[in-house]
């Protein structure tokens, strides 16, 4: 692997994408090398950064690195958003931001770049590619740790489980699934985890969180993710929802899921 400092690595979008960037220039994505350089990153086989998505344009961003800085610029009429935020101005990058161009999404990574690249893979061989939520194996080791620790230690800690049921009369079931679940990781805080359990059916794991704070974050949560969806998607959509917090009766964390499946099954 060449000496930088920066890459680029798509994580989701068309699966050609993945070959393109990840495989055409070096095994971990685009690196960003010299200094003073400008990068286009467009659709056209003569773009620095080539992204095969028919949402992007020729020369669609530019990517500047100055030091060891480095800035994008949105310079066509279509989209560019940094963290799910439209980018209008240019943006100085932080490592981990995340930059969608049409329908593909590129994560910006910045320092010891070889372990954040492979810490990058394995966080997505783990992680549901439409949701962004934890898969359910990796999500139930996440929750068999905070739940011990909750016990030991004697912390609060409660999971807030969704249910995303489609109206029947929406279309794009799978953009729904999407737009959730850019709105959860967008919304929870950076101790929560969002993790899947089964098709349609999410948990949100809180950490220091007692049940009266659960339920309040809960109710905004979802409001917030139905208004989005009929915003962007023009969709309606059913979102059933339950919140469950350690307590003595609970004795383990599959008691804390059973629990909350069977109110969410009542919801």
């Amino acid at each position: 692997m060449k000496n930088s400092n920066a890459c680029l690595v798509i994580i989701n979008g068309p699966d050609e994408n993945r070959k393109i960037l990840l495989f055409s220039h070096t095994e971990s994505g685009f690196i960003i090398e010299s200094e003073g350089k400008d990068y286009t990153i467009g659709s056209h086989k003569n773009d620095d950064i080539l992204v095969k998505d028919k949402k992007v344009s020729k020369n669609h961003a530019l990517l500047q690195r100055k030091d060891d800085r480095c800035i994008i610029t949105c310079k066509s009429g279509r989209d560019l958003q940094i963290n799910g935020k439209p980018a209008k101005e240019p943006i100085l990058l932080a490592s981990g931001d995340q930059i969608l161009l049409g329908e593909t999404e590129i994560k910006f990574l910045q320092g010891d770049i070889k372990n954040l690249y492979y810490e990058n893979i394995r966080n997505n061989i783990n992680i549901e590619k439409n949701s962004g939520a934890w898969q359910k194996h990796y999500f139930a080791t996440i929750l068999e740790k905070q739940f011990y620790l909750a016990k030991r230690h004697n912390d609060d800690l409660s999971v807030i489980f969704i249910s995303l049921k489609k109206n029947e009369n929406s279309s794009g079931y799978h953009e729904i699934i999407r737009e959730a679940g850019k709105s959860i990781l967008h919304r929870i805080r950076k101790t929560d985890t969002f993790g899947s359990l089964s098709d349609g059916v999410y948990c949100i794991l809180c950490p220091e969180t007692g049940s009266e704070n659960a339920g309040k974050f809960m109710k905004k949560f979802v409001n917030s993710i139905e208004n989005e969806i009929k915003t962007v998607l023009q969709a309606e959509i059913f979102i059933h929802s339950a919140s469950v917090s350690v307590s003595a009766e609970i004795k383990t964390d599959d008691d804390l899921i059973s629990r909350g499946l069977e109110l969410l099954e009542h919801s």
